[in-house]
């Protein structure tokens, strides 16, 4: 077992830092809601939600609410998959017609040489999605075992096996199929033999309404209609779950990682080592790769690994980010951002703020209420020697964060950004007490939410 480690007091900055950013964002950005929790080698060090649950009924977001995790799903069925192989049902290599007569039958021949590893690598060559993927609309129901089975034979496929690594929910369906067809059990009772049972207090569960008494946060349209939005049905994935069914919470998404990268609870060393392989690079995808059903994005020389989801109304990632014991999990219950940035910009608070402050001064940083004026709105970390602004109106935060040097005078300036801004001028954080409650760059004051909004009456009358 790994070492459990607290978290330090340049996390509870960062935590801090982020508290009130997706607070602001919750409130003035435009989502819903969220939920985030971040685990360091094993230790769940931070989960909070933020906004509602559902806006129509204001009902609060909690870190307990279910949603949709969708694609995530992969990792899970390909951990489980792994477990099997290791049990001498099948082998990874085996061809998927092995398992699955019927795919003899196909006209293109070229699905004989499909393996069940292609198909957990997303080698497969196999469409995304079907010829009709309307279900994603909310159209029409997911697809059952006999609608996929004719969705697959409809279609030629799009690649040769091993050759572009090109995603299918389609392959991950079949997927399922074979491991159902090697072991005589139903997907939902193989994962929650080889997953979920080995997760226990985890809010997790194969498809929506499977599990009794949970309560899910609801997923939230664009604002298409009117300039408002509308909530989503709930719907099951059938037999499409092995793709995209999974529902759950980011505490129970971060166990898992946790668990899977660092102890062997459900793999043996080699076979982890296998799942955090960077195998393939995605077509036309740059800095990102793909493995046994895992993800991998590659960044400002960080990788990060694990899965993303996206379900109407939801879109979610879990990610390890690789060399720091971090894992992080979000969750936004509508389709209108790229949650990878979350992520990564959850990393990026944390890592930023380690780097900009020597370890002496951690326990010492104050962080200011969030800044705001008419033209933008942050929040600043204050230390002996330097200061940290972070600007909040953003989901790359710390992409645009900017150092303040404190000069011997006793004055904080700032000479690192853009000479079109307060270059170089004088930053006084202004207090009543001992508190901060306005910041002024150069001739430029942002201040607290309170004191902002009775000055900003002044704009209106």
């Amino acid at each position: 077992m790994p070492k459990k480690i607290a978290a330090s007091h340049a996390d509870v900055i960062a935590f801090d830092v982020l508290d009130k950013w997706f607070e602001f964002r919750a409130k003035y950005g435009g989502i819903p809601g969220l939920q985030v929790a971040i685990r360091k080698h094993g230790t769940p060090i931070y989960s909070k939600a933020f906004g509602y649950a559902n806006m129509a009924k204001e009902r609060p977001y909690t870190p307990r609410h279910a949603g949709h995790i969708a694609s995530h799903s992969k990792m899970f069925t390909a951990c489980a998959a792994l477990q099997l192989a290791l049990t001498g049902a099948f082998s990874i290599n085996d061809p998927v017609v092995m398992h699955l007569p019927w795919l003899k039958q196909h006209r293109d021949k070229r699905v004989r040489e499909i393996t069940l590893r292609d198909l957990m690598t997303n080698r497969s060559g196999l469409f995304r999605d079907g010829m009709d993927s309307s279900f994603w609309e909310m159209e029409r129901p997911f697809l059952s075992d006999r609608q996929l089975q004719n969705a697959v034979m409809d279609a030629d496929l799009v690649f040769d096996p091993n050759t572009v690594t090109k995603y299918s929910n389609i392959g991950f369906g079949l997927l399922g199929m074979a491991m159902e067809k090697a072991t005589g059990a139903t997907y939902d009772s193989l994962m929650n033999a080889l997953i979920i049972s080995k997760l226990p207090g985890a809010l997790l569960m194969t498809d929506y309404g499977l599990a009794k008494g949970a309560h899910y946060a609801d997923g939230h349209s664009k604002r298409f209609y009117r300039g408002k939005r509308k909530i989503f049905r709930h719907a099951a994935t059938d037999a499409m779950a092995p793709a995209t069914g999974f529902c759950a919470n980011m505490e129970s998404t971060t166990q898992f990682l946790s668990d899977l990268y660092f102890t062997d609870k459900f793999l043996p060393r080699t076979l982890r080592r296998d799942m955090t392989s960077m195998s393939w690079p995605v077509r036309n995808a740059p800095n990102e790769f793909y493995g046994l059903g895992t993800q991998f994005n590659t960044t400002q020389g960080n990788t990060y690994i694990g899965h993303s989801g996206g379900y109407p109304g939801f879109t979610s990632q879990t990610r390890l980010w690789s060399g720091s014991g971090y894992i992080c999990g979000a969750i936004v219950n509508v389709n209108e951002l790229f949650s990878f940035s979350l992520i990564r910009s959850m990393a990026e608070v944390v890592r930023k703020v380690a780097d900009t402050f020597p370890e002496a001064e951690w326990k010492k940083l104050e962080v200011t209420e969030p800044m705001m004026n008419k033209w933008g709105s942050s929040v600043y970390i204050i230390g002996k020697t330097r200061a940290l602004g972070i600007p909040i109106e953003t989901w790359q935060p710390a992409d645009e964060a900017f150092i303040l040097d404190r000069r011997l005078t006793g004055e904080y300036h700032c000479d690192k950004i853009t000479g079109y801004a307060s270059l170089g001028e004088e930053v006084k954080f202004l207090r009543r007490g001992k508190k901060v409650y306005a910041v002024r760059f150069g001739g430029h004051t942002a201040y607290n939410r309170k004191d902002f909004m009775k000055r900003a009456k002044k704009a209106f009358e």
